[in-house]
């Protein structure tokens, strides 16, 4: 009688539920691993089916197949999609737990971005964050817009997307993707390389998704505004369309927001302040000191 297997490694739950499942497809059909070997006709040895069963690695699915072949003859196509399933859960809480065991500690730094040099550190320190993802992922989540060499070149400091577009792919490969994280990431990217002119704008908001678009033009506009005193006449400006709209503009009402930024969009200068103010609102425009 061959000595008893050593328990299932759970450190990682989901790779020794699949583990468990194989030895209890072995279990039931009574077989040793050298049985298992011959009825799969030598295509795995033995040590390849104990690993399997193990729960210390995840097998191919190769292996798994075989194995579970072996076991039951007559194996159902529900009986191999669950183990597909557990297969392809164990595949993810490993690459989990790998990209976590390299996530850095370093939190990036966006909004202390001034320079292209900045948003470069930002970026690596993005990366590092993520888990240091491998290139290829990069490239397979960022579709057509970021290649291996390309993303090789952004985390090893030879280079810093100048296009928006492959900027907000590389950040949606290190798992930076919603609007509040975007915000101060476009503000970032709008520091280091200038306000994108009308033309460049135009043609940014064409692939945007809506809610992208509204902060994009936030920030937009909020760059802009720093040229002129931005806290005072932002405030004046909000001020004005609340009561031209009649009601207190709620910051997470997306169609009143969108009505503020569209209409501070046209508004380029302080004297248009003032006229649009002048024309909406009793309030009187004072420079700040």
């Amino acid at each position: 009688m061959g000595r008893p297997e050593v328990e299932v490694d759970f450190t990682v739950p989901e790779r020794g539920e699949l583990a468990l499942k194989l030895r209890s497809l072995r279990s039931t059909a009574g077989l040793t691993y050298t049985q298992l070997v011959e009825k799969t006709d030598r295509v795995f040895s033995a040590s390849h089916y104990k690993r399997a069963a193990s729960g210390k690695e995840v097998p191919s699915w190769n292996v798994v197949l075989a194995y579970a072949k072996g076991c039951v003859p007559l194996l159902t196509w529900g009986m191999v999609d669950d183990l597909f399933e557990l297969h392809r859960a164990a595949e993810a809480a490993v690459n989990k737990a790998d990209s976590d065991s390299r996530r850095s500690t370093i939190v990036p730094k966006p909004h202390l971005v001034q320079n292209t040099a900045d948003l470069g550190r930002a970026m690596r320190d993005a990366w590092a964050r993520a888990g240091r993802p491998a290139m290829r992922t990069i490239a397979r989540r960022s579709g057509v817009y970021v290649a291996h060499s390309t993303a090789h070149a952004i985390v090893t400091g030879r280079s810093v997307p100048s296009d928006l577009r492959q900027y907000l792919c590389f950040l949606e490969a290190c798992d930076i993707a919603s609007p509040d994280d975007l915000k101060v990431w476009l503000r970032a990217w709008v520091r280091a390389w200038g306000i994108p002119s009308d033309k460049a704008l135009s043609r940014d908001r064409r692939w945007m998704e809506e809610d992208t678009v509204l902060v994009y033009d936030e920030v937009i506009l909020a760059e802009k505004a720093e040229q002129y005193d931005a806290q005072h006449v932002l405030a004046l400006l909000t001020r004005a369309i609340d009561q031209a709209l009649d009601t207190v503009v709620d910051i997470n009402n997306k169609d009143k927001r969108k009505a503020m930024v569209s209409t501070a969009f046209t508004l380029t200068s302080v004297a248009q302040v003032q006229e649009y103010l002048r024309k909406t609102t009793t309030l009187t425009y004072r420079p700040a000191a």
